[in-house]
Parts: structure tokens; C-alpha cells; sequence
């Protein structure tokens, strides 16, 4: 009955994301105030997850037709600053990336008044650990971007504010919840509390809160109560050894592992691992402890003739 309201609550949470026409089962939300047919400049940044808890940003900056064309005869070099949203309020430093861009590259974007510059894939650190999966989460924002152009001498001559849009661009199971105020936002620690004011975010600033979707979290209690049917095969049958249920809970954990964490890396085990560990121990100890529960109960007959 638990395994049948599981499936149900996974059907339900599947259409219920079709319904809302997301195809990749997932909910993300967007933020910023970037409007490309009315801004005098901004930048578009699309952050993407990677293996093992990575996350890294592209996207595109836009600027008008005649900066673009002015920074081009100067043969200037442009440079997109981006601030990130401390995530705590232990953080110290260090939060933020420059990434040079190539103003030869720049094309027209079709319908608007704006050259789309291309903004290279940058790696980018998160609050969180993949350790935990799948209660893993993360925290990351964009607090403002700058666009800053540098003469020949490589000396910064002018700084230019750019609107912000952020777009989660995850993979299906990654839901990006964009977050209202600090306390909702940044993680709760001891040095937080009188330290930062619950303050609302701006319209320019990004906080995004990633974590896995429901129906994802189901499915991995559903695919834990399959890894324990062979434990659960050996409870009934009384007589047998754990031969072909071994040999079936030890090949069920490798694969899931390989295929949804992949393989360890050497001695780095996740916490997740235990509860693998967990169900090839019981599976073999159940006909350890009958085979003692036998023994002694011989041994009872054997003083009592």
C-alpha cells in the first residue's frame, strides 16, 4: 500500500507540472529587471548544474548599437563585473567574477535596438553540498552586474550598471525557487541573527533557492523500499539461505549508485551510502540470525532431553 500511494503521489506531481506546461518536470522561476526592447543595457545569465553539485552561468550582455559601435573604434576592451548575494552572514569576500568579452563577436538582436554579446561559461560556487543528496540544496544570487571598458592601457574609463536577469536552466529533478527576503534567502546561522535585517530584495537582485523536486524525493524512497524487497523475500521464506537475494540486493545497489550518483571516487562516500551499505548487511544478516535462532533453540532441546 505504501509503494502504490507513492506511485500515485509521483503520478500526480508529474501532471501537475505538465499542466503547467513545463515539459522538464521541474519548477523554476526566473527573476530580474531586464527588459531587452527598453533597456539601455543589461545582461542575461543562465545557470546550469553540473555533476557532483557543480553549477556554472552563461548568457548573453546587451548593449545599444552606437555604445557598441564606439567602444568598437576605440578597439576597447569590455569586461561584465557580476556581484554575488552572500549567502550568509559568515561569508568573507570573494564573491563576485569579471569575465572579458569579445566585442567582435557581438550580433544584432533581432527586434530590438541592442548588440548581444556572448557571455563564456563561467564555474561558479554555490551554498550547499551534493553530499546530502537527495536533501541536498543550494543558495545562490546575483546582487548586481556592471559593464566596465578599459582603454588600450587596460586603465577602466567607464562603468556601466546593467539590468540583471537570472534563468534557471537546470536539469529535470532541480527545482530554483526565487526567494523574497534575507531570512528566506541566506542560511540561518548564529551570527545572522542581529547581524542582518530581514530586508525584501530589489527587483535587480537574484536570489535563487535550488533544491530537488518532490517527485523526486519520492521516487528515491520508492527506489529505497525496492533495494529492501530482497530482505523483505527473506523474512518470509524461512528455510532458505540469502543466496539469489544477496546476489540481487548487491547488483540493485550498484546500479542505482552508478547510475543516479555514479561511482565513488575513491574513499569520498556520501552519507547516502550508508543506507546502501544498510540493506546488503541486513539482507545478509537475517539468515545469520535464524541460523542462531536454530542453533540455540537445539541447544535448548539437547539440555532439556
Amino acid at each position: 500500500m505504501l509503494m502504490l500511494g507513492l506511485l500515485i503521489a509521483i503520478a500526480w506531481d508529474y501532471s501537475r507540472y505538465i499542466r503547467l506546461g513545463d515539459f522538464i518536470l521541474t519548477n523554476q522561476d526566473d527573476c530580474g529587471n531586464l527588459d531587452v526592447r527598453a533597456t539601455p543595457g543589461g545582461v542575461s545569465l543562465g545557470i546550469k548544474d553540473g555533476p557532483q553539485g557543480t553549477f556554472s552561468v552563461d548568457g548573453n550582455v546587451y548593449i545599444p548599437v552606437e555604445q557598441w559601435t564606439a567602444y568598437s573604434k576605440q578597439h576597447a576592451t569590455a569586461w561584465l563585473h557580476v556581484n554575488f548575494l552572500d549567502t550568509s552572514a559568515d561569508f568573507i569576500g570573494g564573491h563576485d567574477i569579471d569575465v572579458k568579452l569579445d566585442l567582435a563577436s557581438a550580433e544584432r538582436s533581432w527586434g530590438t535596438p541592442e548588440m548581444r554579446i556572448s557571455v563564456p561559461r563561467q564555474n561558479v560556487g554555490t551554498d550547499g553540498s551534493f553530499s546530502w543528496f537527495p536533501f541536498d540544496s543550494y543558495r545562490f544570487g546575483v546582487r548586481d552586474a556592471s559593464l566596465r571598458i578599459a582603454d588600450q592601457s587596460n586603465s577602466i574609463v567607464e562603468k556601466k550598471v546593467l539590468d540583471v536577469d537570472l534563468v534557471p536552466q537546470l536539469s529535470s529533478g532541480l527545482d530554483a525557487i526565487r526567494a523574497t527576503t534575507t531570512h528566506q534567502f541566506m542560511r540561518k546561522t548564529e551570527s545572522m541573527q542581529g547581524n542582518i535585517e530581514d530586508r525584501p530584495y530589489a527587483l535587480n537582485e537574484c536570489p535563487l533557492i535550488i533544491s530537488r523536486s518532490r517527485w523526486l524525493l519520492m521516487t528515491a524512497v520508492l527506489l529505497g523500499l525496492v533495494l529492501l524487497t530482497p530482505a523483505v523475500l527473506l523474512s518470509y521464506k524461512r528455510e532458505s539461505g540469502a543466496g539469489l537475494e544477496l546476489i540481487a540486493a548487491i547488483i540493485g545497489v550498484a546500479t542505482i549508485r552508478t547510475v543516479v550518483l555514479g561511482t565513488p571516487n575513491g574513499w569520498n562516500f556520501l552519507p547516502i551510502d550508508v543506507f546502501f551499505a544498510g540493506v546488503i548487511v541486513l539482507t545478509a544478516a537475517i539468515p545469520l540470525w535464524r541460523l542462531g535462532q536454530r542453533g540455540g533453540e537445539s541447544i535448548a532441546q539437547s539440555s532439556e532431553e
